[in-house]
């Protein structure tokens, strides 16, 4: 039984696209090698987030993706909306066994 792996991730700048793009184009091989599927709940940028409990979807993530490579937010997608505080994406998102990437900037 494929064991699903929630991740939520911090930061979509250019290395925190570049990681989704990685699981995006793993997640066939992650799932047949290690039996895993793994699953964004929510991705958040400096002022946004887009959070969905049942996993964001494929094409989700690739709006998410090319919207923030032409220098939008996410809080300006049909599926964002206004954060300004990763705690409370914790807290929402969050679950047993979920793994939190922080890529934000860091000065």
């Amino acid at each position: 039984m494929t064991r699903i792996v929630p991740l939520i991730q911090f930061g979509l700048g250019v290395v925190g696209r570049a990681v989704v793009e990685s699981v995006l184009r793993s997640a066939n091989e992650y799932e047949w090698r290690y039996d895993l599927s793994l699953s964004y709940r929510a991705i958040c940028d400096s002022n946004g987030a887009a959070v969905a409990l049942e996993g964001l979807s494929y094409g989700d993530l690739r709006r998410a993706l090319q919207a923030k490579a032409a220098g939008h937010g996410l809080r300006e997608l049909d599926i964002g909306y206004d954060q300004d505080e990763l705690r409370d994406i914790v807290d929402l998102a969050g679950t047993t066994g979920a793994v939190i990437l922080d890529l934000t900037a860091s000065n």
